[in-house]
């Protein structure tokens, strides 16, 4: 660390706080560091910091921490009223790391099942990339990195051109870092306008929603037949032909819309149609959708529509307090019409994320002990339902 410091002197010290931080691989450091520097002074603006931290990141690059989201820690310390409103909350690393692992893992089945396939990854709601990045680390501890990473095809989307712009930051940084250019189109616009081309063909999709409702006609507009933008969800399913099996009444009335639906909703029967047979699905949502009477006809489309429940990782109340928030979330994962829906669904309870609801640090990051029944049982190898509480 004390060459990096060397070769940022004379930079801001709060980004050289900063970058130590995140060479410390310490989530919890960094967002405390610019959580302080937001207290101590204004923060700089997305862009100038964006070009501080691109020279620091050229002048130390050969010992840049591989995939570190300072942006999204600087996003996550400012504009928090914004935010607030968008509902829009940093995705912890270890969250990105956990989820990563596993993506990282079904990819490489997919790779080594044919070499020559190309792999498309589609990340919805992108926003600074902390997601892309942890699949990315994920795939850099492989032995197989450099075939499976240049067989990706990564799409990421965000309505935000701030989060663009960090986006394209942390991925200059990042592939400087790998040494060769990855296959990635970014789009700034509307989800459900910009990925409506590539429905049925996505090997994975993974995101974290915004916590909103959106309109339900935009989705529309943009021929998007999600049932979960009519008042009858069910039954407009079974009259597209949308469920294994019938599980309802067709709706052979003209379909009513509804006003609203909630984002994480529409997200997820989203990504169920941007994937192909094969692929996988693994989001963060919030309970209320898992849970709530009012979400019950989303739920029911899920499971008897042509997509197979892999798992549902709770995780803990703090997750997001550095936001502000203390929502209840949990990771939801899907898997395509190609597997075959196995009557059993991994369910786990996280209880440590790394810091407390206080903000203060931890010993125990993100529950490790999940994943390897988590990536076990995508591999196949558990053959029965298991619920999983990790102390």
């Amino acid at each position: 660390m004390g060459q990096i410091m060397e070769r940022v002197e004379g930079f801001d010290s709060r980004v050289v706080d900063c970058l130590a931080a995140s060479y410390s691989h310490s989530e919890w450091e960094l967002l405390d560091a610019m959580a302080r520097w937001a207290e101590t002074a204004e923060l700089p603006d997305d862009e100038a910091l964006a070009s501080l931290i691109e020279e620091a990141g050229t002048m130390a690059l050969n010992e840049m921490p591989l995939g570190a989201d300072i942006l999204g820690a600087h996003s996550n310390a400012s504009n928090k009223r914004w935010r607030s409103m968008n509902g829009e909350f940093f995705t912890p690393g270890n969250v990105c790391d956990a989820i990563g692992e596993v993506s990282a893992s079904h990819l490489l089945a997919l790779h080594q099942e044919s070499p020559d396939a190309r792999l498309l990854v589609v990340e919805p709601a992108a926003g600074s990339g902390a997601l892309l990045l942890g699949l990315i680390r994920a795939i850099m501890a492989l032995p197989e990195r450099d075939s499976l990473l240049r067989a990706l095809d990564i799409v990421a989307a965000d309505i935000s051109q701030t989060n663009m712009m960090r986006l394209s930051v942390n991925l200059n940084l990042l592939q400087r870092r790998l040494g060769f250019e990855l296959a990635i189109t970014t789009l700034c616009g509307d989800a459900f306008e910009v990925l409506q081309p590539y429905q049925g063909q996505a090997a994975l999709v993974i995101g974290n929603p915004p916590f909103i409702k959106l309109p339900a006609e935009g989705m529309l507009a943009a021929n998007w037949s999600l049932p979960c933008l009519y008042r009858r969800p069910l039954e407009f399913a079974q009259s597209q032909g949308l469920l294994r099996e019938s599980a309802g009444n067709p709706d052979t009335t003209h379909p009513v819309v509804k006003g609203s639906v909630k984002a994480a909703v529409a997200f997820v029967e989203m990504a169920v149609a941007l994937l192909k047979p094969k692929g996988m699905i693994q989001m963060v949502v919030d309970d209320g959708i898992l849970a709530n009477a009012k979400e019950r006809p989303f739920r029911e489309v899920l499971l008897n529509g042509y997509c197979s429940l892999t798992n549902v990782i709770a995780l803990p109340g703090e997750t997001f307090a550095h936001s502000g928030t203390k929502v209840l979330c949990s990771i939801l994962g899907l898997r395509g019409r190609a597997y075959p829906p196995s009557g059993s669904v991994l369910m786990a309870v996280t209880d440590t994320i790394g810091w407390d609801s206080r903000l203060r640090p931890t010993r125990d990051q993100l529950n490790q002990d999940v994943l390897p029944e988590w990536m076990d049982y995508l591999a196949g190898d558990v053959g029965s339902c298991s619920v999983k509480s990790a102390a």
